[in-house]
């Protein structure tokens, strides 16, 4: 594993604060991405193709930018590779934390409190990753990681990680990478995430799908959410409802949400309606009222 030494906090400080100033960006937000490159990319060099990004910061990271800031690094180890039996998994689990502390280590973060997140009956385990900073309170970020088992369903990929920061400090990171879910397969788990939890987030990046015109309609991608939803135990496409199956109490719940739970990056994009979205994947889909 080849990682740049971490650079002078302050120095890291007054980059991040520039290209806030100039980005129209929070300089936190910055140095969290800057942090997310060094964690990612020392991931994708000790584990490969068995530790793959997803989720929110798989879109920022890899495919469509900076929109919002994802708190997290979510990834999925694909189930075909783990001994089958749940006690094998959950003692495959523990190794694979010990291995990922003496990597967050490595390369100057601290690891707090995994054992006590490992949940047995999902096979996953949530844990925050800490790192030093000038500019967080206390001098701590960090950031919340997700480790799951999870079935695989198409190949995944090695892509270059984007970044927010530039100049001196970001140009050892130029070659930074990590391995993925497909891209599909990202959109896919976002879609049965929008019909599955109540998070404006979810909505959020559906509109980026939207706007970025990616393959929502085709039976290809219809399939595979189907298949992502049976994962839950969740109806196919057909038998959903309108408005992702939340009622009109929940989708006031969840505008109420826009200004407190939805991170956008910078501060003067414009704002997020979440009924436009909700009407278009009810007419994309016909989904049934």
């Amino acid at each position: 594993m080849v990682i740049p030494e971490a650079p002078d906090l302050d120095e890291l400080a007054d980059a991040c604060r520039q290209i806030a100033g100039s980005e129209r960006l929070q300089a936190i937000h910055v140095e969290k991405d800057f942090q997310l490159t060094r964690l990612i990319w020392a991931i994708a060099q000790e584990f490969g193709e068995t530790l793959l990004l997803k989720g929110g910061t798989c879109l920022s990271k890899v495919d469509y930018g900076f929109h919002r800031m994802s708190e997290d690094a979510d990834f999925v180890y694909p189930r075909d590779l783990v001994p089958s039996g749940r006690d094998r998994e959950v003692k495959f689990m523990m190794p694979l934390l010990r291995r990922f502390r003496k990597l967050t280590t490595a390369v100057g973060f601290h690891m707090i409190d995994e054992k006590k997140l490992l949940d047995r009956v999902r096979l996953e385990a949530n844990f925050r990753v800490e790192y030093p900073s000038r500019l967080e309170p206390n001098e701590r970020g960090s950031i919340l990681v997700e480790i799951g088992v999870r079935p695989v369903l198409c190949p995944p990929r090695r892509a270059p990680l984007r970044q927010l920061l530039s100049g001196a400090l970001a140009s050892p990171y130029h070659e930074a990478f990590c391995w993925a879910l497909s891209a599909v397969e990202v959109r896919a788990e976002k879609v049965r995430a929008a019909f599955t939890r109540e998070e404006i987030r979810d909505f959020y990046d559906l509109q980026l799908f939207i706007e970025k015109d990616s393959d929502l309609r085709s039976e290809t991608f219809r399939l595979l959410v189907d298949a992502k939803l049976d994962e839950l135990g969740s109806p196919p496409l057909r038998r959903q409802h309108s408005n992702f199956g939340k009622s009109g109490r929940q989708i006031k719940d969840l505008i109420g949400t826009i200004n407190t739970r939805l991170s956008v990056v910078r501060a003067d994009d414009a704002g997020f309606a979440l009924e436009p979205v909700l009407t278009h994947f009810n007419e994309l889909w016909e989904l049934r009222t």
